[in-house]
């Protein structure tokens, strides 16, 4: 009976916690943007920030911060600029708090790409004036080596990139709970419920129309040329 008792016992525990593990997922508590030095953003509390026209986040979700942000920068005129995103989630806060959370870094910024992991700025974290300040360190601050039983962690990725005159960027901060197969990526995971998710982010820049034209009827003239060198052969 006893044995019984503790294999029922047993049973039920394993029961809750695949369903805890199954429910956990992130909240976005706080998101940020900063655009060559024009910040926008909200906390989770204020209404959404309304952010420029070239943001899409049509695929983005502003309660879990899961999603996709696309961005299509087009200033118009040669120079330098950054953009930045700054995200502080809590991973099954109400369950487990959020301060039992940690992160880790795979793979190596691309050109141009920084990265920053740490606690938000409430205790000890320099996260925040740094991603005001535009320096994002390249450091994780709150790696399982470092907080073995974890603690509050907020991430930020960033790009400092040159484009021509009538060049434009298109950027993506990707937050997604599928692990990516290659590249740079930040992990944010909360041991408890078993939960992690993913942030990474690309860059491309796309040369202007006009040229783009001029490659395509170069290639076009290429292939014809060759096509007659063929025909005369």
């Amino acid at each position: 009976m006893a044995k019984s008792l503790k294999f029922w016992a047993m049973s039920c525990l394993l029961w809750v916690m695949t369903i805890s593990s199954a429910q956990a997922a992130p909240f976005l508590f706080e998101y940020r943007f900063n655009v060559n030095g024009t910040f926008y953003g909200n906390y989770f509390d204020e209404p959404l920030d309304t952010l420029p026209s070239y943001f899409d986040v049509s695929g983005f979700d502003f309660t879990t911060g899961l999603g996709t942000i696309d961005i299509r920068f087009f200033p118009g005129v040669a120079g330098n600029y950054y953009i930045s995103a700054f995200f502080d989630h809590e991973i099954d806060e109400q369950r487990n708090t959020f301060f039992n959370e940690y992160a880790e870094v795979s793979g190596t910024p691309a050109p141009g790409q920084t990265y920053e992991v740490d606690e938000p700025g409430y205790e000890f974290g320099d996260i925040y004036d740094n991603f005001f300040a535009g320096t994002l360190d390249n450091t994780n601050a709150i790696s399982i080596a470092e907080f073995p039983a974890g603690e509050d962690v907020s991430l930020a990725l960033a790009w400092d990139f040159s484009l021509l005159a009538g060049e434009f960027a298109v950027i993506q901060f990707i937050l997604s709970e599928n692990r990516p197969t290659s590249g740079f990526f930040l992990t944010h995971a909360d041991p408890d419920s078993e939960y992690e998710f993913y942030a990474s982010s690309t860059l491309d820049v796309i040369p202007e129309p006009s040229t783009l034209v001029l490659v395509v009827f170069g290639l076009a003239g290429l292939v014809a040329w060759s096509r007659c060198r063929n025909v005369t052969k």
